[in-house]
C-alpha cells in the first residue's frame, strides 16, 4: 500500500542539485516498521517532514515522535534514526542542505531495489554491495564501534563501482 501523495511511486525529487538547486528535496514513502539504524552525515544537514503517518526521531539525545505537519532539522555530523513505528506507511519531505546529488541518486536507487523486492524483512538492501553502495551514496556514517565496519562498506562499494554495479542500478533506476 503506497501513500496518497506519491501514488505508485515511492520517491520524487522535489529539488535537485542538477538543476542548480541549492538543496536536494524528496518526498519519499516509509513501510510501516521500517527503522534505519543510528548513523550520522558529515556533508549536509536534514529536515524531516512528515507529510503522511508518524514517525519516531531519536537524534542526540532526544527521541520524538512527529505527525503530519511536523518537522525536525538534524544538523550535519549528529548521530540520529528515524522509525515508521506504525502499521501504516508514511510519507516524508526529507530536504537536504547543501544540496547532494549522490543522495538523491541513493534513494532513487534504493526506492528501486524496493519496488523490485530486492529488500528484506527489515527493507535493506538484500545484496551487500547494494547495502555498500547506498551508504556511500548517502554518505551515511557510523557512530562508536559500527565506525569498525566502515572499511568494510567502503571497500565493498569501491569494489561494486568498479565491476559497474552502481552503473547497472542507475541505469535501471534513472538514476545518472
Amino acid at each position: 500500500m503506497h501513500s496518497s501523495i506519491l501514488g505508485a511511486e515511492n520517491i520524487r525529487v522535489v529539488s535537485s542539485v542538477r538543476d542548480n538547486a541549492p538543496h536536494s528535496e524528496l518526498i519519499m514513502y516509509v513501510a510501516p516498521r521500517y527503522r534505519t539504524p543510528k548513523h550520522f552525515h558529515d556533508l549536509f544537514t536534514e529536515t524531516f517532514e512528515v507529510l503522511e503517518g508518524e514517525l519516531e526521531f531519536g537524534y542526540g539525545r532526544k527521541k520524538q515522535l512527529l505527525r503530519a505537519g511536523q518537522r525536525v532539522v538534524v544538523e550535519r555530523g549528529v548521530v540520529h534514526y528515524f522509525a515508521n513505528p506504525t502499521d501504516q506507511p508514511a510519507t516524508i519531505r526529507v530536504t537536504i542542505s547543501p544540496g547532494n546529488l549522490d543522495f538523491e541518486r541513493g534513494f532513487r536507487i534504493y526506492h528501486g531495489l524496493a519496488q523490485d523486492g530486492q529488500v528484506d524483512k527489515k527493507q535493506n538492501p538484500k545484496q551487500f554491495a547494494d547495502t555498500a553502495l547506498f551508504l556511500k551514496l548517502t554518505n551515511s556514517r557510523f557512530p562508536g564501534l559500527g565506525r569498525l565496519l566502515e572499511p568494510l562498506f567502503f571497500r565493498a562499494a569501491r569494489k561494486a563501482i568498479q565491476n559497474g554495479r552502481l552503473a547497472e542500478l542507475q541505469a535501471r533506476y534513472g538514476a545518472s
